[in-house]
């Protein structure tokens, strides 16, 4: 148990490192930053967009599944001048345990081309280009918004589950309020039963009655004298 606990508290403390790789951006590779948060695609390119519109910057016309950004200041990098910003967001995993990995290709205006590159064209090996000291920072930077994106997804996953549950337990209770209904149906059914039951034996009594009285006038001997 011990060395669980210690476990759990060492690996809360280790930092995230934004890495370096190389990724391929209209047919040419290109070295950038990476790095991976565990949360959908989707809530990291709208931390990404906010990030990036709350420092004035807009998406720009790029690769398909590329948030691309054309001479901006680069967040919380502004001293490194204007930077052109590619980023692709890759997500990975299973339901239970997604994770996205993005990759961030921010170096000086127009050291990239805006066309695809031909195969002919294509260097064997990435394109030797100045990464901005600011794109790791940029990732890194990220943590809180993914962070609070992802509150906001469970906060409205609860709240949808919270829905559901609240949605059966009030089938259920109807369900109730038929079975009781259908008791009660029933229970009056069989009170209106037993009622014609006391009835018919009246009347199956009389009947009887009425029968030993034929048969005693037709032999001429009461019942009670037969043995």
């Amino acid at each position: 148990m011990t060395l669980a606990l210690l476990t759990g508290v060492f690996a809360t403390a280790q930092i995230k490192q934004v890495g370096q790789d190389i990724v391929e951006y209209n047919g040419q590779k290109y070295p950038c930053h990476v790095y991976e948060y565990p949360s959908a695609a989707n809530l990291v390119e709208d931390a990404i967009k906010e990030k990036m519109l709350s420092a004035g910057n807009k998406t720009d016309k790029g690769a398909k599944n590329w948030l691309v950004y054309k001479n901006v200041l680069l967040p919380g990098h502004t001293e490194g001048g204007l930077y052109d910003v590619y980023i692709k967001v890759e997500e990975r995993g299973k339901k239970d345990n997604v994770k996205s990995t993005v990759y961030v290709i921010a170096t000086k205006p127009n050291e990239i081309s805006d066309e695809k590159v031909s195969k002919a064209d294509r260097s064997s090996t990435a394109v030797n280009i100045g990464l901005a000291a600011g794109g790791a920072a940029f990732l890194s930077g990220l943590d809180e918004q993914v962070g609070n994106k992802q509150f906001d997804a469970d906060m409205k996953l609860q709240e949808l589950l919270a829905a559901k549950e609240d949605k059966k337990l009030i089938g259920l209770k109807e369900a109730q309020r038929k079975i009781e209904s259908r008791i009660k149906d029933l229970q009056d059914e069989l009170a209106q039963n037993m009622k014609e039951q006391e009835l018919q034996s009246n009347v199956l009594a009389k009947e009887k009655t009425k029968f030993e009285a034929m048969k005693e006038k037709k032999t001429g001997v009461p019942a009670s004298k037969k043995d």
